[in-house]
Order: structure tokens, then C-alpha cells, then sequence
């Protein structure tokens, strides 16, 4: 019967173990362990009376029979079961609280890079309409600059170093300078008379400002040519081509297709505005023309502020054209003219910044003879008078027909 219990023993021994390597070899959250532990415990109580049974059994004066011991194995042994059994479905449970968390955390990363692309879907939207604002605000502060500044002198850059007023001041320069060191030359050295040598300096300032001006005029008129194809809905089947022959045909469909916008009056005053620099023509039938094939404001403002800021590079081709010119000066004057060829360049120079601005800066043309002389225009020369004899230094407006930007000299009659 001792071995019997022995061989008990060992079974329920045996299963001990197999409940250690079940708890131990799990991963259980710290409530159930505290669980399993307790149950161990009921497991070692139970253990310690199967020792006493053991002693029990070998103990002489007191024997238990071999089916006691048996009985009490067997409850023992139940027990022990049932404990296997609750800490087998505590781990089941487990298992599944685990899957389920897994599942739930799988789901929350899920939803959060969700909530993340949702939340950058967002910022990309505030950015892209704040840069769809700010490019509105840029957009209508052009315009309204465009259509604030185009052709109205009365607003200035001052950061402009070539704005009207600092033109005036070269202006002053030119004639307290330059034209009194010629002047002294060609009456002292070159014993010209005062009153010829005002009128040929007279004369050079006034033809530079206007080869200046048709220049300008042109160039301005070729770059909006150019840029619009308006020159295609000007009428030129008259012309002859380079061989003499008809227009080609598809010159023509250009014509015709773009000539369908325009009324024959406004395509007359086109021919007029590309024909003839000289020639005014109606600002209000030009931008109406311009509007119809979608030049705004804010685009010739834009091409006038382009040749502006190339006036410094081109001055230069402009002096050896005005210089070319030199012949339509009067014969008298051409012998001298070699002297007064750097007071020349400085009058082309100051003509053409003064015909670069928008609108140009007009030089007042000569007043007739006889005619009242006007103090709050000119300066008086030498002499003090009423009448008007002539001119020595145009006046400057700040365009035509607009405000005085700097004082002429002219002698009156004494």
C-alpha cells in the first residue's frame, strides 16, 4: 500500500509541474497571475496534507487503511483538476482579451493615420486657398495699381531715381551747366552772336526731345503690335508682297478672322496708331480694341514699365541716332555743331527719360513773339519787360497740358 501512495505521489506530482509550466509559460495580466497563485497555494496546502497522509500511513500506532488513503488521493486529485480546469480557461480568456485588444489597437492606428490624413488633407486645403487668396489680393492690387497709376502723373515711385521731379533737377543742371559752358565757347571763341547761339542751342534741345518722343512712340506702338497681332487686322491688301504678287492666302484668314472683333473704326484708328507715330489717336477706341482681344490695364502697364527700366541701356542708341540726325539742324549752326555735340548727348539723355515716363514729361514749345510774357512760366534773361521776344529755355510740364514742373527762360522785350 506504500508504494501505491508512492505512485500517487508522484502523479500528482508530476501534474504540479505540468500546472507551472502551464502558468509560467503563459503571459498572463497581473490580476490573473495574483488568481493562479492563490490556486498554487490551495495546491500546496492540499500537497502538505498528503504528506500528512503519507505519515500517516507509515505512522504504526495510528494506520489508515489503504482505501482511505485512496479516498483522500482521489479528492485531492479532483481538486487539483478542477483547478487545471479554471486556470486553462482563465488562459483561454486571456488569449482572447489579447486578440481582442490586438484587433482594438490594430483598429485605433487605423483610425488614427485616418484622423492624420484627414487633418493633412485639411492643411493642404487652408494652404492652397490662402495661396489662392493671397494670389487674388496680389492680382487686384495689380489692377487696381495699373488702372491707379497708368497714364496718371500724380501718383510716383519714389524709390524711381528717374521720377519726374529728379528729371526737373537734371533739367536746372542741364541749362545751368551745360549749356552755359557752350554758350560762353560759341559767343566768346567763336564770336556767334547771343541771339544766334540761344536759338541754335534752343534748336538741339528741341529736335531731341522730339526724335525722342517719336522713338519712344514707335517703339512702344511696335512692342504692343507685336505682342497683340493687332497689325494682321490692319487692312494692307494694296501692298504688294516682296514679289510683287498677291497676299498669301493664310495672311489673309489671319486678317479676316481677327478683323471680325473689330468695327472699321476701330480698325482705322489701329492703322493710324501703327502707321504714324505722330499721330494722336483716340485712347478711349484703343482700349476698347485692346479690351477685345484681352490686353487689360494692368498689361500695358506692364509693357510701358518694361521699356522704362531699359532706358539707361538704350540711351546710348538713341544719342548716335539723334546725332545722325544732325543734318535737319539749320546750316548755320553745322559748323559748331562738333562743340556742341556733348551738350547734345546730355539734352538727348534727360529727352529721354523724360519721354519714358508715363505719361512723358512735355516740353513746352517756344511762345510766339509779342505775345504777354508769363512770369509764373519763365525766367527773365537779361532784360526786364511785358512782351514776350523769345525763348532761351523751354518750360516743362509735368505732362502735356498739366501742371508747371520746372520754370523756362525767355527774354522779354525791353
Amino acid at each position: 500500500m506504500f508504494e501505491d501512495l508512492k505512485k500517487v505521489w508522484k502523479i500528482i506530482d508530476e501534474e504540479r509541474n505540468v500546472i507551472f509550466t502551464t502558468i509560467l509559460g503563459k503571459e498572463i495580466v497581473e490580476p490573473s497571475l495574483k488568481d493562479a497563485l492563490q490556486r498554487l497555494q490551495v495546491f500546496k496546502r492540499n500537497q502538505n496534507e498528503l504528506q500528512d497522509l503519507l505519515k500517516a500511513v507509515s505512522d504504526t500506532d495510528d494506520p489508515v487503511t489503504s482505501k482511505q488513503a485512496i479516498e483522500k488521493v482521489q479528492a485531492l486529485k479532483s481538486t487539483e483538476k478542477a483547478q487545471y480546469e479554471t486556470i486553462q480557461k482563465q488562459s483561454e480568456n486571456l488569449r482572447r482579451l489579447e486578440t481582442e485588444i490586438s484587433q482594438m489597437e490594430k483598429r485605433y492606428g487605423s483610425m488614427k493615420r485616418d484622423k492624420e490624413d484627414v487633418e493633412q488633407r485639411l492643411t493642404n486645403e487652408v494652404i492652397r486657398i490662402q495661396a489662392e487668396k493671397n494670389n487674388a489680393l496680389t492680382r487686384l492690387s495689380e489692377v487696381a495699381g495699373a488702372k491707379l497709376t497708368n497714364e496718371n502723373p500724380n501718383i510716383t515711385d519714389l524709390s524711381d531715381p528717374n521720377r519726374p521731379i529728379k528729371i526737373a533737377e537734371q533739367y536746372s543742371e542741364l541749362y545751368d551747366n551745360a549749356w552755359t559752358d557752350i554758350f560762353e565757347k560759341l559767343t566768346e571763341k567763336y564770336k556767334v552772336s547771343e541771339k544766334e547761339a540761344i536759338q541754335m542751342l534752343l534748336h538741339i534741345l528741341e529736335i531731341s526731345y522730339r526724335f525722342c518722343a517719336e522713338i519712344a512712340s514707335t517703339r512702344y506702338r511696335n512692342m504692343l503690335a507685336e505682342l497683340t497681332l493687332l497689325r494682321l487686322a490692319v487692312p494692307d491688301e494694296n501692298k504688294p508682297n516682296k514679289k510683287g504678287g498677291p497676299k498669301e492666302e493664310t495672311t489673309k484668314g489671319k486678317k479676316q478672322e481677327i478683323a471680325q472683333t473689330l468695327s472699321s473704326e476701330e480698325i482705322i484708328v489701329m492703322q493710324k496708331f501703327f502707321d504714324n507715330p505722330k499721330q494722336a489717336v483716340d485712347n478711349k477706341t484703343l482700349k476698347s480694341v485692346l479690351e477685345k482681344i484681352g490686353v487689360s490695364e494692368t498689361d500695358m502697364k506692364n509693357m510701358k514699365n518694361l521699356l522704362k527700366i531699359t532706358v539707361d541701356g538704350t540711351c546710348h542708341f538713341v544719342e548716335q541716332h539723334v546725332w545722325g540726325k544732325r543734318s535737319e539742324i539749320p546750316a548755320q549752326a553745322d559748323a559748331h555743331l562738333e562743340i556742341a555735340k556733348p551738350y547734345l548727348k546730355k539734352c538727348v539723355q534727360i529727352c529721354w527719360l523724360m519721354v519714358a515716363q508715363d505719361p512723358p514729361v512735355y516740353l513746352k514749345t517756344s511762345a510766339k513773339k509779342d505775345n504777354k510774357f508769363d512770369k509764373e512760366i519763365y525766367r527773365e534773361f537779361t532784360s526786364s519787360g511785358t512782351k514776350m521776344d523769345y525763348v532761351v529755355w523751354p518750360a516743362i510740364l509735368l505732362h502735356e497740358g498739366g501742371p508747371l514742373l520746372k520754370k523756362g527762360v525767355a527774354q522779354p522785350k525791353s
